[in-house]
């Protein structure tokens, strides 16, 4: 059985999808009442489609929000885009591409300012009056300066947006829930770290022959780029694997996969493939953490075997596997990053634990514990992680084979 886990830092973390949306909504009602308008729409420039798409609209009135869209360089939102302007109507008409919101309100007068960031143009801000009006100079300064707060409120917006698409990616791609493999104890976890989700993964799967996929894995970078890679690259392993025997083999096909079709992306990953009765495990890793293995004595250390380049560097690099013998009773513990890297430390124990990576594998070689699998990975998580809390994502995968005498640790 999984349990995965999801947390956040409650006293420090980024603002969610509802909080700046109502921080967004908020600012949005205090440029309408401050210019005595009846309506506020703001569109979001989309560079790849080179049309102003509705965000979120305020109105005096109640209003159906209405998904609008703009070509740049038509009507009077897609003009202020293109020319980086404030443009003014004091009569508008269907012709101006006007929101369907403002034509029901019985709109007039409408304003339109550029929303900047760092220069570039992001979308533009809106204003409707109902009576015909002439926006004045200082009523168009206001706007723009108003347009400011409306920036960077759009740009919090669209990243809680991303983490919150982000966090639902991951969570669809991550299992929940483990095989039932007769012979196999498992347990997975998963902890975003403080800046949200990103790239971490971890799968088991059944293949023909009884035999069973086991991957650990870590698409560079953060957000919602590194999620939508590596759910790609998830897919893409599962498939090799019905194809390819050998771990390495299907490694160097998805390194050639990502070359192709994800050019810039770079990923570390160890595969590894066992069969019954699970007495060996052979693995390939691609610029991953080697596991630690865990005897049934207690005795934890770091396996031996090589490693090869990271996914994405060099398709032509050859890659090689090895085999881990597993004994009853013992265990492979495949992890990533997250679990051993630290950008800070708060105390001189996780300074010392953290301070490297050679070090930080050490502690988690201490204390490890011959114990099932699931209790195995959240006594890892309790000690590592309240040790010092990720900065960074956490996976963790626990593979223990049954059988043999478990020990207690020293101090029960």
């Amino acid at each position: 059985m999984t349990v995965v886990h999801h947390s956040r830092n409650t006293s420090d973390h980024p603002p969610d999808l509802l909080d700046s949306e109502a921080n967004l909504r908020h600012i949005l009602s205090t440029v309408r009442v401050d210019l005595g308008a009846d309506v506020v729409t703001l569109l979001q420039l989309d560079p790849a489609s080179r049309h102003l798409v509705t965000v979120l609209t305020d109105s005096a009135v109640r209003t159906t929000a209405v998904h609008h869209r703009v070509p740049i360089g038509h009507g009077l939102a897609g003009r202020v885009a293109q020319f980086a302007t404030p443009i003014s109507l004091d009569e508008v008409s269907d012709d101006d591409l006007v929101n369907p919101a403002f034509l029901a309100l019985g709109v007039h007068s409408v304003l339109g300012v550029p929303v900047r960031n760092a220069h570039r143009v992001t979308g533009v801000l809106k204003i409707g009056v109902r009576e015909r009006r002439r926006f004045v100079p200082d009523e168009v300064a206001l706007t723009e300066a108003m347009a400011v707060q409306v920036s960077e409120a759009l740009e919090e917006y669209f990243a809680a947006d991303e983490r919150a698409a982000a966090a639902a990616l991951q969570r669809s791609l991550v299992p929940s829930t483990l095989p039932v493999i007769e012979g196999l104890d498992l347990a997975g976890r998963y902890v975003p770290g403080q800046g949200g989700v990103s790239g971490d993964w971890y799968d088991v799967f059944d293949l023909p022959g009884g035999r069973v996929g086991m991957v650990m894995g870590d698409v560079a970078g953060h957000g919602l780029p590194a999620s939508v890679v590596m759910g790609r690259l998830r897919s893409a392993l599962r498939a090799y694997s019905l194809e390819y025997d050998a771990p390495e083999e299907v490694l160097a096909h998805l390194d050639a996969k990502i070359m192709h079709f994800e050019p810039g992306a770079m990923a570390t990953a160890v595969y590894a493939i066992a069969e019954p009765p699970f007495d060996q495990v052979r693995l390939s890793s691609a610029g991953h953490f080697l596991p630690l293995l865990l005897t049934p004595d207690g005795v934890a250390h770091q396996v031996d075997l090589p490693v090869s380049l990271p996914l994405g560097v060099d398709p032509a690099f050859e890659r090689t596997s090895g085999v881990v013998h597993l004994e009853p009773g013992s265990a492979l513990v495949l992890f990533t990053d997250g679990l051993l890297e630290r950008r800070t430390v708060s105390s001189p124990r996780s300074a010392e634990v953290f301070g490297s990576i050679d070090g930080a594998i050490d502690e988690l070689c201490r204390i490890l514990r011959c114990e099932d699998a699931d209790v195995m990975s959240s006594h890892i998580l309790d000690t590592m992680l309240t040790l010092e809390p990720p900065s960074d994502d956490v996976a963790l995968l626990v593979i223990r084979r049954e059988g043999g005498e478990t020990l207690l640790p020293p101090d029960r």
